[in-house]
């Protein structure tokens, strides 16, 4: 199938599902108009749409994380966990210091990390990771073949 090929389903909503939705349409098109003068209507396709697109990259991102795990896992693996924050850090025009600053990690510690020489703690992984967003797993963790 192309990717522009298009697919119809349809779906059946329980009746306190379908109110819901209603009103959630309701409520984001008057937010919509107040707050941002705009007249384009939100639709009920609209929300599922966007609901079934983030249900399925929280699903591929998890499935790309349990992958990840799985060959930690196995006590005969030829890769390694590396962390992609240096990229991040640049993409978000984000200083070393500033990270440091945020994390209170030591300047020679970070460096090492942003590098791959050592692999962060849990403590510090997560310390910088909240610096930076919370980014999604996969777009800063890979496997590196040994």
């Amino acid at each position: 199938m192309a990717i522009d090929e298009k697919v119809t389903y349809t779906i059946t909503l329980n009746k306190q599902a379908s109110q819901e939705l209603e009103q959630m349409v309701n409520y984001l098109n008057t937010e919509t108009m107040y707050e941002n003068n705009e007249d384009t209507l939100i639709t009920a396709e609209d929300i599922i749409k966007a609901g079934l697109y983030k249900y399925l990259t929280i699903y591929n991102s998890t499935k790309n994380v349990k992958s990840i795990a799985g060959y930690l896992a196995n006590p005969d693996r030829n890769f390694s966990l590396k962390n992609k924050f240096n990229e991040v850090r640049k993409q978000q025009k984000m200083s070393q210091a500033e990270i440091q600053r945020e994390t209170g990690i030591s300047k020679s510690n970070l460096s090492e990390i942003l590098k791959n020489n050592h692999q962060p703690s849990l403590d510090n992984f997560f310390k910088i990771w909240f610096v930076l967003g919370c980014p999604p797993l996969e777009e800063v963790l890979y496997l590196e073949k040994n």
